[in-house]
């Protein structure tokens, strides 16, 4: 719920927390390469931490980066669990349940969401992380009406 409420400031600090977990993540391996060198051949230990530093040192400079290719790949999430929803709306009119079409309904709108998301047609990150989140809570509850409507019909 940050991104809805703070979406710029949280931008960053996702930015800043990747930037330095890549930082990290690439000295450890330069530091790696350094102190088993002598023992190791053709590990990569070296070229990997120069990659992973270097990329952290960019994000620490660009901490929006990371972010804006993050749409597209959680758009890529919310599609599939659309089509996950979608899977479980059939399988409830399957098991013959009265009003599996809602649960089909819902996970319409998160397949279109998910689309709508990786297509990325808004003007600022702000707006689309926003967008994002609104579109994690309508998410959430497409799947607790599944779960409610198949623990009603289980009694």
């Amino acid at each position: 719920f940050l991104f809805v409420i703070f979406p710029s400031a949280f931008l960053v600090a996702i930015g800043y927390i990747i930037a330095l977990t890549s930082l990290l993540f690439g000295l450890y391996h330069i530091v790696n390469y350094f102190i088993k060198g002598k023992n190791t051949i053709m590990e990569n230990q070296l070229v990997i931490g120069l990659i992973f530093f270097v990329i952290g040192i960019y994000i620490f400079l660009v901490p929006q980066f990371p972010v804006s290719i993050a749409p597209f790949f959680f758009g890529v999430y919310v599609l599939i669990n659309g089509f996950m929803e979608l899977q479980f709306a059939l399988d409830l009119k399957n098991l013959g349940f009265e009003k599996w079409f809602l649960a089909l309904i819902l996970s319409i709108i998160v397949i279109l969401l998910g689309v709508f998301i990786m297509m990325n047609p808004f003007a600022t990150e702000v707006i689309l992380l926003s967008f994002i989140g609104i579109s994690m809570i309508i998410s959430g509850i497409s799947l607790l009406v599944s779960k409610f409507l198949l623990n009603k019909n289980k009694k």
